[in-house]
């Protein structure tokens, strides 16, 4: 009686992946997975140290191969700088960022409540208002960034309604941005006005100023000829 032998192989479930931070040596206790179907081995205790309820139910989905697996909705690249900030490690640098994978990365630590990373990506979005404003006007009103409501409004001035309405949608903000778009834009040009109207005046006065100088003994002015 001859017995065959059947090597298995592992399969994607049976492997534990490695935590992605560098050297880390924390044991795995909870595997992640991103929304591109990337795994990542991660640490319960940090995520409880360094997000409020990470991850929240409504990001997370059940994959049926393997239901201790939540699906996040970020992607492999947000996850993986999401994970770095919840170490007690160096941070990443964010200046090399694309700007979709900041948006994005910005996005998931205010949803998480990862506070050691919202302050940083708060700066690199401020930095990013000129280049992208419609962008950053929307991550401002969703995450109530009043000083940033106000940079980035004005500059989305030559923005079609169509491309507003489009990113209102994609952020879920409908009614909520349309009207704070136009609050602030409102108080824009209210300042705008106001200070130019000033500007004019004491440049009109100062013009009044210097060409009514007059010479001592006639009531022309010195520029005139007589």
């Amino acid at each position: 009686m001859s017995h065959e032998r059947t090597d298995t192989v592992p399969t994607e479930v049976d492997t534990v992946p490695l935590c992605p931070v560098q050297d880390c040596d924390l044991a795995v206790d909870v595997i992640l997975r991103s929304s591109d179907g990337e795994r990542f081995g991660a640490h319960s205790l940090n995520l409880q140290q360094y997000s409020d309820g990470f991850p929240i139910a409504e990001s997370v989905t059940l994959d049926g191969a393997d239901e201790n697996q939540p699906i996040l909705s970020e992607d492999a690249e947000t996850l993986r700088l999401m994970l770095h900030f919840m170490h007690h490690t160096r941070q990443p640098d964010l200046n090399s960022l694309e700007f979709k994978t900041l948006a994005s990365l910005a996005e998931g630590v205010e949803k998480y409540f990862i506070y050691s990373a919202m302050g940083l990506c708060y700066v690199y979005m401020k930095l990013a208002v000129d280049k992208y404003p419609l962008e950053v006007l929307s991550y401002s009103i969703k995450h109530d960034y009043p000083e940033l409501i106000n940079n980035a409004a004005p500059l989305t001035v030559g923005i079609s309604a169509s491309e507003i309405e489009a990113e209102a949608a994609r952020a879920n903000l409908h009614d909520s941005f349309s009207l704070t778009w136009a609050s602030a834009f409102y108080h824009f040009f209210h300042c705008f006005r106001f200070g130019l109207t000033i500007r004019i005046v004491s440049l009109s006065r100062a013009l009044v100023r210097s060409s009514t100088v007059r010479n001592p003994a006639s009531t022309k002015c010195w520029l005139s000829t007589t």
